[in-house]
């Protein structure tokens, strides 16, 4: 291709490039003016040609700006940078500008070519940018909860003021993984592994934990984190927010406090008036038992010639006596151990499968409950749970010998435990049913302890009140659904057991 041609293509990209280009002498006059310059300035390149280049693109407000970057040029150097010009009509606009010199073969500058392009909207989009990040940042400092930033290494790349109070660190000392060093050592292994779970799994990270600050304090926080993804849908970091709930737990703890301390009052008045009935009871057997006893030893002594028949009945009448006190006795044991776990919920607990329980808590039911009612087990999965056992065995107890005395009189009463998965990270064990039923204006305060539920005053004692206490301190709930004439369904629900990591 000749010269001739190849400056004839030149000319054309020139033409459809989408940048203004002006060429100018050594003294800035136009000596050339793309179309596109022709369109962002609104000069014919007809009328621009001869006039200077300050008259054609520059307003006056940048006049002695220019004529600092043409001193530049001339010196041989280029120049780049946003700058003010102005449209034919005095229209301003922000451009980037880069300014060239060019030189002839004898190194002699001979012209000036400049490329322009339109950058308002673009600043004005990032302007409006850094304005919303500032105000971002300024809302974020103010804020009562701590805000953070990591990258995809889990690196954290900011964190606001209140952040770095929780933390109990500077900034600069919680970027990168330092944050790692502020976690409870207790919790810290736990907690890295609930992150990096969370993030193989592309989910929301949430968890429960503790803070060991410099200063020797420990914080309770709660702290979510959720992934930030580009449009094409890949990970770029995550976002997300610590609370500190040190206080919250603390007032949340005495409350429950103190509900647990009134409960204990209430159950203690109540307490007080059965064991003093059953007690008053067992005394009176107990007397009946010496009466009689002393008469037959009396008997015995005399002279008189005895009836074995007559003498039979009065052993018998000794031994039923002896029987009610024994059982007035065992009453009065089993509602003291009542109280006692009502007092106290919180013993060690285990990881245990809840089929296991219940197998066990079958072995603690009641003589009268398996010789009237047959007991169906059902189970779908080996679930676990983390739990005191032997409470979780006297929830079963309780609400299966319930669920047995509700049932139709006879061997006929059925009562089905059925256990399987619950809510989202709950196990579930269901007491079915299909007896009398509880009347609605007892529904509503069956977990209240000594509600009288049956007819002749006998009620559910504790029973349901300490079953109530147990599993709510396990962090469960214990929920009923019933229908007067066809039955009844105590639903247990408790955490299950998170699945330990693998080795």
């Amino acid at each position: 291709m000749t010269r001739g041609g190849h400056r004839e293509i030149e000319g054309k990209i020139i033409e459809l490039v989408e940048q203004a280009i002006i060429v100018t002498d050594v003294d800035g006059v136009v000596t050339f003016m793309n179309p596109f310059a022709e369109r962002l300035y609104g000069w014919e390149a007809s009328d621009a040609v001869g006039r200077s280049v300050l008259d054609v693109t520059v307003p006056e407000v940048s006049r002695e700006q220019a004529v600092e970057i043409m001193g530049t040029l001339r010196g041989g150097k280029s120049w780049s940078g946003e700058f003010q010009v102005q449209r034919r009509g005095g229209t301003r606009f922000t451009a980037a500008v880069t300014d060239t010199p060019v030189c002839d073969e004898r190194g002699q500058l001979s012209a000036i070519i400049g490329v322009s392009t339109d950058v308002t909207e673009r600043r004005r989009a990032e302007d409006a940018l850094h304005a919303s990040q500032a105000r971002f940042r300024a809302l974020a400092d103010e804020a009562p909860v701590g805000f953070f930033e990591v990258d995809v290494e889990g690196r954290l790349v900011y964190l606001n003021r209140m952040g770095q109070k929780i933390l109990g660190l500077s900034r600069e000392a919680a970027l990168g993984k330092g944050w790692h060093d502020a976690i409870h050592p207790e919790d810290r292994e736990r907690v890295l592994r609930e992150w990096n779970g969370a993030i193989a799994a592309s989910k929301v990270f949430a968890s429960e934990y503790r803070l060991g600050r410099p200063d020797g304090q420990s914080v309770l926080v709660q702290g979510y984190a959720r992934a930030l993804r580009e449009r094409g849908g890949r990970i770029s970091g995550y976002i997300g927010a610590i609370l500190d709930i040190t206080g919250t737990r603390a007032l949340q703890t005495q409350v429950a406090l103190g509900s647990r301390l009134a409960a204990i009052g209430t159950l203690v008045t109540g307490a007080a008036r059965t064991i003093g009935g059953r007690l008053a009871g067992s005394l009176s057997d107990q007397r009946l038992v010496l009466k009689v006893a002393r008469a037959l030893r009396k008997r015995l002594q005399g002279g008189d010639p005895l009836d074995r028949l007559t003498e039979v009945h009065v052993i018998d009448e000794l031994i039923q006596a002896l029987v009610t006190a024994q059982e007035g006795g065992q009453r009065i044991a089993r509602l003291v151990k009542d109280l006692a776990i009502f007092a106290d919920s919180a013993p060690g607990r285990i990881r245990v499968r809840l089929f296991d329980i219940v197998n066990q808590a079958m072995h603690w039911l009641p003589a009268s409950v398996a010789e009237t009612t047959a007991v169906q087990v059902e189970k779908d999965g080996a679930l676990e749970v983390r739990a005191s056992a032997g409470q979780i065995e006297q929830v079963v107890v309780n609400l299966v010998s319930n669920a047995a005395r509700a049932s139709p009189p006879g061997k006929g009463g059925v009562v089905l435990l059925r256990m399987g998965p619950g809510a989202p990270g709950m196990a579930r064990l269901e007491v079915i049913d299909r007896g009398t039923g509880i009347d609605p204006a007892i529904l509503e305060r069956i977990f209240e302890p000594h509600l009288r539920t049956r007819d002749g005053g006998e009620g559910m004692g504790l029973g349901l009140a300490v079953s109530h206490a147990i599993v709510t301190a396990h962090g469960g709930t214990l929920t009923v659904e019933s229908v007067v004439g066809e039955g009844s369904t105590f639903r247990v629900e408790l955490p299950a057991a998170v699945a330990e990591p693998a080795t």
